[in-house]
C-alpha cells in the first residue's frame, strides 16, 4: 500500500492546484517510508496513516485523472476552502473540525470524505489525514491554546496567509458554518452524533435523541441536547416541532 501510495502520486503532478504542494507530498510520504523502515514499533501506526493519506487523497487524484470536474472536493481541498470561510482563517481544536465537515456535508457541502461514528461523535481518516498533510506542507498553520478554566490544550488550525485556496463553499454552506461558530464543541459533539444516528442508522428523531444519551450519557445533559438540536434546525437539519420529518437542505 506504501508503495502504491507513493506511485499514485507519480505523473499526477498536474491535478495538484500547486508543484509545490506536489512535491512536498512525496516527501512527505518518502519520509514516512523512511520512519516506518527505521523504527519497527511504528511500523503499523505509520503503515495505518500512509494508507489514510492514500486511500483520502492519491485515490481523490486518480478519479481527476477520469472525471475531473464532475467529483466533490476532496478532504484536502475542503478543509482549506472551510477555513478560508471562518471569519477568523481558523478553527480551535481537532474534534471541532471533525463535526464542522460533518455537519456542512450534511446540508450539501461538496465533500467526499467518509465518516463513522468514534468516541467524539462522527469521524473522518481522510479530513484527519488531509489536515496532517496541509499542515505539513505550509499549507495551514498549526499550534496550541490553552482553552477555558481546565486549560486544556487543544490543537488550532489556521489558514496560512500565503495559501492557495482554488475553491469557496457556496453562499449556502458559508452561512451555515458561521451560524454553527455560535455553538460551544460539546454541543456539536452532541448534534453531530445525533444526525449520524439519524442519517447513517435511519433512526427517527426522537430515537437518534435517546441513542445519543445512551452512548454520552455525562455529555447529553438537558441544555447541551437543546442546544445541540438548536444548532440542527439552524442549519435547516431539524424540526422540533414534535415531527421526525427532516426538512430538505
Amino acid at each position: 500500500m506504501v508503495l502504491v501510495g507513493s506511485m499514485a502520486l507519480v505523473g499526477s503532478e498536474r491535478y495538484f492546484p500547486n508543484r509545490r504542494r506536489y512535491f512536498k507530498c512525496r516527501i512527505f510520504i518518502t519520509l514516512t517510508q523512511i520512519q516506518i523502515s527505521a523504527n519497527t514499533k511504528t511500523r503499523t501506526g505509520k503503515m495505518f496513516m500512509l494508507c489514510s493519506v492514500y486511500n483520502g487523497f492519491a485515490t481523490n487524484l486518480a478519479q481527476k485523472a477520469v472525471t475531473e470536474g464532475t467529483e466533490p472536493m476532496d478532504a484536502e481541498t475542503f478543509v482549506l476552502a472551510l477555513l478560508n470561510t471562518l471569519p477568523e482563517k481558523e478553527i480551535r481544536g481537532r474534534k471541532r473540525l471533525q463535526k464542522l465537515v460533518f455537519i456542512t456535508k450534511a446540508i450539501g457541502a461538496p465533500v467526499s470524505a467518509k465518516f463513522f461514528l468514534h468516541d467524539f461523535g462522527p469521524f473522518s481518516a481522510e479530513i484527519a489525514s488531509a489536515t496532517e498533510m496541509l499542515t505539513f506542507v505550509g499549507e495551514i498553520d498549526e499550534s496550541d491554546v490553552q482553552l477555558g478554566a481546565t486549560k486544556k490544550f487543544v490543537k488550532v488550525y489556521k489558514l496560512n496567509r500565503d495559501a492557495e485556496v482554488h475553491q469557496h463553499l457556496s453562499i449556502g454552506v458559508s452561512k451555515a458554518l458561521k451560524d454553527l461558530q455560535r455553538y460551544a464543541t460539546v454541543e456539536l459533539e452532541i448534534a453531530s452524533t445525533i444526525l449520524y444516528y439519524h442519517q447513517e442508522k435511519g433512526l427517527p428523531w426522537p430515537s437518534a435523541i435517546e441513542a445519543t444519551k445512551e452512548l454520552k450519557p455525562s455529555k447529553s445533559v438537558p441544555q447541551v441536547v437543546l442546544k445541540a438540536k438548536e444548532a440542527l434546525a439552524m442549519v435547516g437539519l431539524y424540526e422540533g416541532r414534535g415531527t421526525d420529518q427532516v426538512p430538505s437542505p
